[in-house]
């Protein structure tokens, strides 16, 4: 009997509480909700990334400019130039670097489209042909401050294109002082990014180019840290 009532227990056979059957799927199932859960942690962090950068565009000019050794300025659009050669004009530094003008633009073509300037592009503009993105415009201002033994620069650029240009040229030069004149257009409408589809499109494509600068950057300065902890 006693026998009996073991094999009764050992069977575990309960008519009133059977034993709830086996999900065939719970592993698959959880490594999807898991996969799931970071994708939309991936998408609320790459959202919330972009309102960041788009917070830290700046909406106005520059108040106030000091003055620097040099200045540069970013080619891309007309207005940056001209903007650049009147602080140049107005004693904001001694020198100024036009990066990454078109091959095809000569110095008298500048010069004759500003003539009022004219003096300037005669003794002070320096023309850089090399730069063909903001990596080239970072490597070739290095270059030219440390020619000129300038240790402040005015850096002129677009309000978009400011944060992607400072990572990249404070890479470049860790130990100089840039100072960042932000040249704001009405083109790019950044307080209603989302209601004009060009500027949307346009503050997207330069917000992936700053996550590239910034891990190009992360990488450069851990490289550094390692080759320097070796030596």
């Amino acid at each position: 009997m006693a026998n009996s009532g073991s094999m009764q227990n050992l069977s575990n056979s309960d008519p009133d509480n059977p034993a709830p059957p086996e999900n065939k799927h719970t592993g698959p199932y959880r490594a999807f909700r898991t996969f799931a859960f970071l994708c939309g942690l991936a998408v609320a962090l790459f959202l919330g990334g972009f309102l960041f950068f788009i917070n830290e565009i700046p909406k106005t000019g520059t108040e106030n400019l000091p003055r620097a050794d040099g200045i540069v300025a970013l080619t891309g659009a007309a207005d940056r130039i001209e903007i650049a050669v009147g602080l140049l004009h107005a004693g904001k530094g001694q020198r100024l670097l036009i990066s990454g003008v078109n091959t095809a633009t000569t110095r008298n073509a500048l010069g004759s489209s500003m003539p009022q300037f004219a003096n300037l592009f005669a003794c002070c503009i320096d023309l850089d042909y090399q730069a063909l993105n903001t990596v080239g415009n970072a490597n070739e201002t290095r270059k030219w401050v440390e020619d000129q033994g300038f240790m402040s620069v005015i850096i002129v650029t677009s309000n978009y294109h400011m944060p992607r240009s400072l990572i990249e040229i404070e890479r470049a030069m860790p130990n100089i002082m840039f100072i960042p004149y932000p040249v704001v257009t009405e083109r790019v409408k950044i307080d209603q990014w989302w209601s004009n589809p060009g500027s949307l499109k346009l503050l997207a494509s330069e917000y992936l180019k700053y996550l590239e600068a910034i891990l190009r950057s992360n990488f450069h300065s851990a490289a550094s840290t390692i080759m320097g902890t070796a030596y």
